[in-house]
């Protein structure tokens, strides 16, 4: 008749008789079963019939075809899981884009979730020679050396800029997007 906390005791002394046995807790559905205990015996009462309470985590992102995995296991991404209640780390990876993760509380009958991930910064080694040696290169308006010169630039597009004092300068926009580009510069 008293709520009796169950890592308190394994077992409950109570008089012969039928009784109602109530399973309440915070990640299972209430249950309540008739026992009959008889004098002299034990009855065990199985706590599996009392089940967990359930939800659906619904993972939505901003690409497709990516992979996601629920508390580190792979689970299928083009549909919702149903999972019992609870806290779980939902990790999402696709190549050329950041790992993008959170922990989700799944705490009622459905929880949706919709990840940004974000593109990776591709980078590209550029590499610039020229027919004049130790002629000035510049990207973007900024000194980078001379030629023959070796940098490392984010995909995008440039302004790049070759000179020596006494020649015709080269000048040419670049679009870098892929890992390794070569810039020939000709000084007249």
């Amino acid at each position: 008749e008293e709520p009796v906390p169950l890592s308190d005791v394994e077992k409950i002394a109570v008089k012969e008789g039928t009784h109602s046995i109530t399973i309440k807790g915070d990640n299972i559905e209430s249950r309540t079963d008739s026992v009959l205990v008889q004098a002299g015996e034990t009855t065990v009462y199985d706590l599996s019939k009392a089940q967990q309470k359930m939800g659906v985590l619904a993972v939505n992102a901003n690409v497709s075809d990516y992979k996601l995995y629920i508390n580190g296991a792979l689970v299928d991404s083009t549909k919702p899981s149903v999972l019992p209640f609870g806290e779980y780390d939902v990790v999402i990876l696709k190549n050329g884009y950041k790992e993008w993760s959170q922990t989700v509380t799944l705490n009622q009958d459905a929880v949706s979730v919709t990840a940004q991930l974000e593109a990776e910064e591709q980078l590209a080694t550029v590499i610039v020679n020229c027919n004049e040696a130790d002629a000035n290169v510049f990207i973007n308006g900024e000194e980078k050396g001379t030629a023959p010169l070796q940098v490392t630039l984010p995909y995008g597009t440039y302004e790049v800029e070759v000179f020596k004092d006494g020649f015709t300068s080269y000048h040419q926009t670049v679009q870098i997007e892929s890992s390794v580009v070569h810039i020939s510069a000709t000084l007249g």
